[in-house]
C-alpha cells in the first residue's frame, strides 16, 4: 500500500517516523510529514502546504492515511472529501503516545482494520475497531472478499448479507469454483434462496438479494496495429467484456506478443489498471495446443496466426471469448483455475 502519515507536534513527529519505518518493513510504501519546525528534528518531510491541500491530494493519490494526532482532526480534514466506501482509501488514526490505533474509514474494503492490526502488532499499541461484523466475530463478507481478489458487484448487497448475519441470519453461499477450507459460521450452502453469497464469472442471481463476488481470473489477449493508443484499447476490451457481462476491475493480466512489449498503448492501459502484463515469443505462442482462428496474414507478420487467442491461454487456458476484432485492436479472453479459500476455523 501507499500510505501518507502525518503529525502536527514533536512527540507526533517522532512517532510519525517510526511507524513509517515499521510499514515499509511490512512492504509499504511511507511518506510522513509534520510542519517544518518538527519535521526538522525527525526524518519525516516538511508540510509545506495546508493541511487541507495535503489531506485532498493524499486522499486521492494514497491507499491509506495515517494521522498521528487526535481523532477531531482527522475527521473534520477528511469530511469534505469522502466519497464512499468503495472509494476511500483507508484512514487511521494514533495518539502521539502510540496507545491507541483507531480505524477510522474503510475498514473493510480499503483494509484499515487489517492494518491497524499490523500497527498494533507491531507497537503494541490497542487496536480500536468498530466495524459490526467485527466486534461481533462474524464473517465480514467485503474484508474477505478484497483478501480475495474478488469484486463485490453491489455493496449494497454486501451490506444487506452482513445486516443478516447480524440479525443471526442463515446467509446462503454458492460457487461455480471449487472450494478449500470450512464455511464460516452463518454461512449454509445453498442452490437458491432470500439472501446469499454468489461467486461466479457471470451473473445468474440464484437468490432474492445476492452478494456477487466475481474473481479476478481473466487474461485479456491483445493484438494492435502499430500506435494504437491506450483510448482505444480500453474501449474495444471493455466493449468485449460487457459482451459477455464481465468487467474491468476482473482482469489480472494482459498478454500479447513480444513484438508488442514497447507498444505504448498497451502499456498505458496495463499501467492504468493496475494490471499485469506478459509478452511471448511467436515460438512460445505456437506451441499453445488448441483451436485457434487463424491468419495467414498475421502469420506473415508477426510470425504466429494467431495472437490474441493464443496469448490469453497461455496466462488463463481456458478461453471464454474467442477473438474480437474492431478498428484495429484484436481482443481474446481466458480463465485461470481459481479455488475460493476459506481460513481455518479455530481449532481445526
Amino acid at each position: 500500500m501507499k500510505i501518507e502519515l502525518i503529525a502536527f507536534s514533536a512527540k507526533g513527529a517522532k512517532l510519525a517516523a517510526q511507524m513509517a519505518f515499521l510499514l515499509e518493513e511490512e512492504g509499504h510504501s511511507c511518506q510522513a510529514f509534520a510542519p517544518e519546525n518538527y519535521a526538522v528534528q525527525t526524518s519525516v518531510m516538511p508540510l509545506q502546504q495546508t493541511l487541507s491541500n495535503w489531506t485532498e491530494q493524499a486522499f486521492f493519490h494514497a491507499d491509506a492515511l495515517l494521522f498521528v494526532c487526535a481523532c477531531g482532526i482527522a475527521v473534520r480534514s477528511i469530511a469534505p472529501y469522502l466519497r464512499s466506501k468503495k472509494e476511500d482509501p483507508a484512514v487511521l488514526v494514533m495518539d502521539e503516545c502510540g496507545h491507541f490505533v483507531i480505524s477510522l474509514v474503510s475498514g473493510h474494503v480499503g483494509g484499515a482494520n487489517a492494518l491497524a492490526k499490523v500497527i498494533a502488532n507491531r507497537t503494541g499499541a490497542t487496536p480500536v475497531i468498530t466495524t459490526a461484523t467485527d466486534v461481533n466475530r462474524l464473517f465480514a463478507v467485503d474484508t474477505w472478499a478484497v483478501e480475495n481478489q474478488m469484486m463485490i458487484a453491489d455493496f449494497a448487497a454486501a451490506k444487506a448479507v452482513s445486516a443478516a448475519l447480524l440479525n443471526g441470519q442463515t446467509v446462503g453461499f454458492y460457487s461455480d469454483f471449487p472450494v478449500q477450507g470450512t464455511l464460516p459460521n452463518g454461512l449454509a450452502w445453498m442452490q437458491e434462496g432470500e439472501i446469499g453469497i454468489q461467486i461466479s464469472l457471470q451473473s445468474r442471481p440464484r437468490f432474492q438479494t445476492t452478494c456477487w463476488l466475481i474473481p479476478r481470473v481473466l487474461t485479456v489477449g491483445i493484438g494492435c496495429k502499430k500506435g494504437v493508443s491506450k483510448g482505444k484499447i480500453e474501449n474495444v476490451v471493455k466493449n468485449a467484456l460487457q459482451g459477455i457481462g464481465l468487467y474491468i476491475e476482473n482482469v489480472r493480466k494482459v498478454a500479447s506478443i513480444d513484438l508488442k512489449a514497447h507498444e505504448i498503448g498497451i502499456l498505458e492501459f496495463c499501467k492504468a489498471y493496475r494490471l499485469d502484463r506478459k509478452f511471448y515469443t511467436a515460438e512460445h505462442l505456437e506451441r499453445v495446443s488448441g483451436q485457434f482462428s487463424g491468419s495467414d496474414f498475421v502469420k506473415k507478420v508477426t510470425g504466429v496466426d494467431n495472437v490474441c487467442e493464443r496469448a490469453a491461454v497461455i496466462g488463463g487456458e481456458r478461453l471464454i471469448l474467442p477473438k474480437q476484432v474492431y478498428d484495429g485492436v484484436t481482443v481474446a479472453v481466458a480463465a485461470e483455475p481459481w479455488t475460493v479459500v476459506f481460513p481455518r476455523a479455530e481449532g481445526e
